[in-house]
């Protein structure tokens, strides 16, 4: 397996971290140094582990669309180690409000992590802002000792056995939502 670091001057192995995403292979790890990436819109499709060099307290991806979106990765791709902030959309005051606006989007409101059908791990991130703050649908993933806040729905799985546990959950109209799936939460 190869290690690709990103650095945010773009002077690592790879300019961005997409272009890192897109040059490893399955099994490889993009690492993201420190500082702060504007509108990443990274999209993930293979096994790999994306992770942060020295954790999120100092590396920040932000912006106005979902920031980490994940497609089809199996139980050995990570995500890891961000704080990811989207901006706060407010305007959901009760949990009525937060399932009837889910439901009626064609297009999924922005989620700072999004998982479709990845049975990834999803861990020690810090999330805020945007529509959901981890959303997943179908294989189940493992969303571990992540902070979350700030969003309509904190955790929203759709159809998905997913592991959840040991989340900080707050701030959120919403902090665990499940439609149509049998997740295990704990802790």
């Amino acid at each position: 397996a190869h290690t690709w670091f990103i650095a945010v001057d773009g002077s690592g192995d790879a300019p961005t971290i997409q272009a890192g995403v897109d040059a490893a292979s399955f099994g490889d790890t993009v690492l993201v140094g420190p500082g702060t990436y504007a509108n990443p819109n990274i999209l993930v499709t293979k096994d790999i582990v994306l992770t942060s060099r020295d954790g999120a307290s100092v590396t920040h991806l932000t912006g106005s669309s979902t920031a980490i979106t994940a497609n089809n990765l199996g139980a050995s791709a990570l995500i890891r180690g961000f704080d990811i902030a989207l901006p706060d959309i407010g305007g959901f005051g009760c949990v009525d409000d937060a399932f009837t606006a889910s439901r009626a989007h064609a297009v999924p409101p922005p989620a700072c992590i999004h998982l479709e059908n990845s049975s990834c791990e999803v861990s020690s991130n810090t999330v805020h802002g945007g529509y959901s703050g981890i959303r997943a649908g179908g294989a189940p993933p493992t969303i571990i000792d992540n902070t979350i806040s700030k969003c309509a729905l904190g955790i929203e799985l759709t159809g998905t056995h997913a592991l959840v546990s040991g989340n900080r959950v707050w701030d959120c109209a919403v902090c665990i939502s499940s439609y149509q799936g049998a997740p295990i939460i704990s802790d």
